[in-house]
């Protein structure tokens, strides 16, 4: 969509993390058999207690605290899912009934938590509170996957994915963003725990024991869990949430065919296809007025209409390594170690031997087989020229339990070779030391993704606050002024709005004044018009349009951050400011170094940034000549 692909935050969030308890040797991956497997159920919730606790901890706490670090979220989703329920909001492009590139059906769970919300505790609690909702659901299907894992790999493989999902800044941010990406992360959990398990649903998140259902599942259990649950999983996400999601089912789909049989499997996921377009087509058409596919007119613009319309290159490209340094700052070192699992496994499939209870026999390439779409996914999309931080979103859990199984994996082929290179040091210190390798690398990349949260809780964290603080003015000043238009402006900051949740009155606008060169702002919506109706002043080539902005005269607040010289009309309303309301540090990340800008070392990164202040400013009136 217009500028907001040009603000992009070039970081995730993350939480520490706690050591995952290391397996014995290669004997913790071996193949158990089904009674193996069943004496090993029992302690299963006792194993992953801690790591899904420490999930629970860190997607709440990113739902309660967290900015909205892409604009995506906040104007191609929070905004028009508010529309719809309150009756005001911000309109993009993509919303125009003459592009229709966005599903309004994917709004329909956001907006309808919103509205049970509001009426229990009102604005801006609300959005709070949906949050925490996405946040419950990333919980139960991330400890699916970890479950899942873990009967199928082993605690150690499962504890320690559940770990990586914690604590790497991405996954941390991404499991409560009201994206599209997100939502196929979540859904990737908990297809690929379905996937993994060969059992339904209900049985996987409730850990039903090894006397009702084997711990290994048959290749009919297998088949039946893929017929039953990935396939039409697979529709919903390629229709309603990210139609380019399709390329990460693409192992999932050659396994459901080997496994099921060609027409079995075709049939199932074309009735779940035609299910959801059904879905999407009824609810899609009823709001833009018109018949449309949404996921098929977003094919549309980036695939058949590039040449036309420039395709999503309009705003901007990033070399081939952007998803390799990206990744290394929402991942940390789960990142290269995911990269190291084709490596391990290849040793560990050569410690095997030879005999079908060899130690580690078929489990490393299978561990390679399901983590494979994710390295498939990577490799697609830093193969294209428009590059953004989301898009690598929905690899994260599969890049989490790659990592995971090769730390454990590397820990046991280590310790391994050392016993036999020197049968007398099995029992010494040396091989107990690398029995330890996975634990060691759960502390470290818990401490370093904990120095990555600080960083951008302390550098990017302020709007929050803000936006907190101008509901509550807004409500105070109306209470003293009575009705009227409310404006609260702001210029290059537009792009960290944290929504109209935060605009308590429908008659409170975020207006824009001018701040410089700039491409397409999203609108409000228009209400005399609504969804179905062609807004004016709408294009998708990100041409800045010069009737988003407002006199700058009209303006009460002023939402504002020093970050350099100040262009437009902004540096007559900082002449207009009678008092700042509220203020909090920010992270001028043009004047700040790497490391210290992106890690953050306690008595050090403070002393080595430069910090400005978010500031809401309370405008002097401007008399108005009748």
């Amino acid at each position: 969509m217009s500028e907001l692909r040009r603000r992009r935050a070039r970081g995730g969030e993350a939480a520490a993390a706690g050591p995952a308890r290391a397996p014995g040797g290669v004997q913790a991956c071996r193949q158990e058999s089904e009674a193996e497997e069943g004496a090993r159920d029992a302690p299963l919730a006792h194993i992953l207690a801690a790591p899904v606790l420490l999930l629970a901890v860190a997607r709440f706490s990113a739902a309660i605290y967290s900015g909205i670090s892409d604009c995506d979220e906040t104007f191609n989703y929070w905004e028009p899912a508010h529309f719809i329920t309150f009756g005001y909001g911000f309109q993009t492009w993509e919303y125009s009934p003459v592009y229709a590139l966005r599903s309004y059906l994917f709004l329909m769970p956001h907006a309808a938590a919103a509205k049970a919300a509001e009426i229990a505790l009102g604005r801006p609690a609300a959005f709070f509170l949906t949050r925490s909702a996405q946040a419950a659901f990333a919980v139960l299907v991330e400890s699916m996957f970890a479950a899942a894992v873990a009967r199928r790999f082993g605690h150690g493989v499962g504890a320690g994915t559940a770990w990586l999902l914690a604590v790497s800044p991405g996954p941390f941010m991404a499991a409560v963003a009201f994206l599209p990406s997100s939502i196929a992360m979540l859904h990737v959990c908990l297809v690929w725990a379905l996937w993994l398990s060969g059992r339904p649903l209900a049985a996987v998140f409730i850990g039903s024991g090894p006397h009702s259902i084997p711990g290994h599942a048959s290749t009919a259990a297998v088949t039946a869990s893929v017929r039953r649950w990935s396939l039409p999983a697979l529709g919903g996400t390629c229709v309603l949430v990210w139609p380019f999601a399709a390329l990460l089912f693409l192992p999932l789909g050659v396994s459901a065919l080997l496994q099921a049989g060609l027409a079995r499997a075709v049939l199932v996921a074309a009735a779940s296809f035609v299910l959801w377009a059904a879905a999407s087509l009824c609810v899609d058409s009823h709001f833009y007025g018109r018949p449309v596919l949404p996921a098929w007119e977003i094919i549309r613009y980036n695939v058949l209409d590039r040449s036309e319309k420039g395709g999503p290159e309009l705003y901007g490209v990033e070399p081939w390594y952007f998803y390799v340094a990206n990744g290394f700052l929402n991942l940390t070192l789960a990142l290269p170690a995911a990269a190291a699992l084709p490596f391990v496994a290849a040793l560990c499939h050569v410690l095997a031997g030879g005999g079908p209870r060899g130690a580690l026999r078929g489990r490393p390439l299978h561990a390679v087989g399901f983590s494979a779409a994710a390295f498939l996914w990577f490799a697609f999309f830093s193969s294209i020229p428009h590059k953004e931080e989301r898009f690598l979103v929905p690899a994260y859990p599969l890049l989490a339990f790659a990592a995971a199984f090769a730390a454990c994996g590397g820990a046991a082929a280590l310790s391994e070779v050392a016993r036999r290179a020197a049968p007398g040091l099995a029992r010494s210190a040396v091989v107990r030391l690398l029995l330890r390798v996975d634990v060691a690398f759960m502390l470290a990349t818990g401490a370093l993704s904990a120095s990555r949260i600080a960083a951008l809780h302390t550098g990017y964290a302020a709007p929050v606050g803000i936006y907190a603080a101008l509901g509550e003015q807004l409500s105070s000043l109306r209470a003293s002024r009575g009705a009227g238009p409310i404006h609260a402006c702001l210029g290059a900051e537009w792009h960290r709005f944290m929504t109209s949740f935060f605009l308590p009155h429908h008659d409170d606008h975020l207006s824009y004044v001018r701040f410089g060169p700039t491409g397409l702002l999203p609108a409000e919506f228009n209400v005399s018009v609504g969804t179905s109706g062609v807004p004016p002043f709408m294009n998708d080539l990100n041409r800045e349009e010069p009737s988003r902005y407002v006199d700058a005269d009209r303006c009460d607040f002023l939402i504002d951050v020093d970050l350099g010289e100040a262009q437009g009309d902004i540096p007559a309303l900082r002449s207009r400011a009678l008092r700042t309301l509220a203020e909090a540090p920010f992270l001028d990340a043009s004047r700040s170094r790497f490391p210290w800008r992106a890690f953050y070392v306690p008595g050090i990164s403070k002393q080595k940034n430069v910090y400005a202040s978010y500031r809401l400013l309370q405008l002097a009136p401007v008399a108005r000549v009748a």
